[in-house]
């Protein structure tokens, strides 16, 4: 029988979500809005990936029919992480709107499209040198088919790990 750790990130409705997991969806929401769809999928698949292998490790669980905890599959994990990034880009963009950001009537999404869709060259110059030192870290790091499937400028440098948040649990 799983039982949850304070770590473990607990998936379905009125439980409490893992802090780490929340900064990190939080900190990547923007670079996530502004990503592609493919990148979209690589990001949420690395997130959970670092997840998955940080240390401790972290489990991604939910209750069963029966009422115990059980782990996700990998892609049911990345379904739920884009959703969560999905969901926080949305929260803003309303929250855009609502403060009088946004003169449109559909909830910001114009404000959304136009703050998140803008990436700099700075930060594609910063992705592009990235990419060699990425590549060999994913190759050597990581022991699961997802992450070693993706693309070598992921983390790009504006996208947050485990690393970087578990100081602060």
């Amino acid at each position: 029988m799983i039982e949850p750790t304070s770590g473990d990130i607990l998936l379905g409705r009125g439980v409490p979500i893992n802090k780490v997991y929340r900064e990190i969806i939080s900190a990547n929401a923007a670079t996530y809005a502004a990503s592609t769809k493919s990148d979209k999928t690589n990001m949420s698949t690395k997130i959970v990936t670092e997840l998955l292998n940080s240390n401790p490790p972290r489990r991604f669980l939910e209750k069963s029919e029966t009422g115990k905890w059980q782990e996700v599959p990998l892609k049911r994990a990345v379904t739920k992480t884009s959703q969560a990034l999905r969901d926080v880009v949305r929260d803003r963009a309303k929250a855009a709107a609502k403060s009088g950001n946004s003169s449109d009537n559909n909830g910001g999404g114009a404000v959304a499209a136009a703050t998140f869709s803008t990436v700099s060259s700075s930060f594609q110059q910063q992705t592009n040198n990235a990419s060699n030192n990425h590549e060999a870290v994913l190759a050597s790091s990581s022991s699961t088919p997802a992450a070693a499937a993706m693309p070598s400028y992921l983390p790009a440098p504006n996208l947050y790990t485990v690393a970087e948040f578990t100081a602060t649990e």
